[in-house]
């Protein structure tokens, strides 16, 4: 099976991120070696990560760590805090990359729950976010929310507003 996280990324686009229970540590998963199948059949499987702690400076630090640790701790996978999520309603993936935002990764929130297709949550780094807003803007995508804990909550009030609209 192919290793679609084969290739080494940017922190602001890894793969995963976990932090441990108080947040002080953090990992980002730079680089996966071995496909997932492959990695659940070796206890000594590793990724490329960017660690930061609070013994580390602010900008961390690269090296190997074994996927036990890092998932069998009491650490948890989380946003990448790199990052903005955009909620936007009346799009597919599909739309994103004919408008020129097909590099960003991108969620259905149908994953979440089946009320909400059309509804894309999308993770740009900090850097692009106003870039992003721009073209969704143009392309009359609406934003229904940027980095809200909250999120399903907001896109499912979302859903009854615009049915009781429709009616």
């Amino acid at each position: 099976m192919r290793n679609p996280c084969a290739r080494t990324v940017a922190p602001e686009n890894a793969y995963e991120v976990y932090a441990s229970p108080d947040g002080k540590w953090i990992y980002y998963v730079l680089k996966k070696y071995k496909s997932e199948t492959e990695e659940a059949k070796d206890r000594y499987a590793r990724w490329h990560v960017l660690t930061v702690t609070p013994i580390t400076s602010k900008d961390g630090e690269r090296g190997d760590a074994y996927v036990t640790s890092i998932k069998d701790g009491m650490n948890h996978l989380i946003d990448n805090p790199l990052c903005s999520y955009l909620c936007v309603y009346q799009a597919e993936v599909k739309d994103l990359a004919e408008i020129g935002l097909g590099k960003y990764r991108c969620v259905p929130m149908e994953t979440f729950d089946p009320k909400l297709t059309n509804y894309l949550r999308i993770q740009v780094p900090k850097k692009d976010v106003n870039k992003v807003n721009r073209i969704l803007q143009e392309h009359e995508l609406r934003i229904i929310c940027t980095n809200a804990n909250d999120f399903i909550d907001h896109c499912l009030t979302n859903v009854q507003v615009t049915e009781q609209g429709d009616t």
